[in-house]
């Protein structure tokens, strides 16, 4: 009974805490129309210019729009990426809108945790030819094999920040004992202090 209540309880936490982000998204970027407008093809370029921004910065995941928009609205969001890969990829075949609109479906599903600027960092390496090129055609199965390899690339990225970040605390906590800090002697003072109004009373 106590795990179903906290069970519960998680859920309500965790519900609570999507409709607090629900309302920031759209305080901050509006409905749906004005979201994509917000983050449209142009803006790949800034996210591949900040990849630690884009990476850790406070723009919302997947997940979060899922929440906040329709599933509909994101199709339409990540179509205008896929459009604008299909135009810049010098292929001869390109991709159908009916094969657009399921490569956008896949990726929303495969990317939930990602952020948005994530998603325009992802094109923006893929018109890159960071993981790969396109040859003949631009195959959607290619890429979702992309997108797996940008998840393995952004993890290892992570993991290096991360540690930049542990160590950069070290460092920042060693300047701040070595500024305040007090030798053994005052250690050892300050444990046992010694009055002289007490040891005139033990006299």
């Amino acid at each position: 009974m106590l795990s179903a209540n906290k069970k519960y309880t998680n859920s309500q936490e965790a519900s609570g805490w999507l409709v607090s982000k629900k309302n920031e998204i759209m305080q901050r970027y509006g409905d749906a129309h004005s979201f994509a407008l917000t983050f449209n093809p142009s803006v790949q370029i800034k996210c591949a210019m900040s990849i630690e921004r884009s990476l850790t910065g406070d723009a919302p995941t997947v997940r979060q729009l899922l929440y906040t928009y329709q599933m509909e609205h994101l199709q339409v969001w990540v179509m205008a990426h896929i459009e604008d890969l299909n135009e810049y990829v010098g292929v001869k075949n390109k991709m159908a809108t009916a094969q657009m609109k399921e490569l956008a479906s896949m990726i929303i599903v495969k990317s939930e945790y990602l952020k948005v600027s994530e998603i325009l960092l992802f094109f923006h390496k893929l018109k890159a030819g960071d993981f790969g090129g396109f040859f003949g055609t631009v195959d959607p199965q290619k890429v979702g094999e992309y997108l797996n390899a940008f998840k393995v690339w952004r993890s290892q990225v992570l993991d290096k920040l991360h540690t930049k970040q542990a160590q950069e605390e070290r460092e920042r906590k060693l300047k701040e004992w070595e500024r305040t800090g007090m030798s053994r002697e005052e250690y050892e003072e300050l444990k046992h202090p010694c009055h002289p109004e007490s040891m005139e009373g033990s006299v």
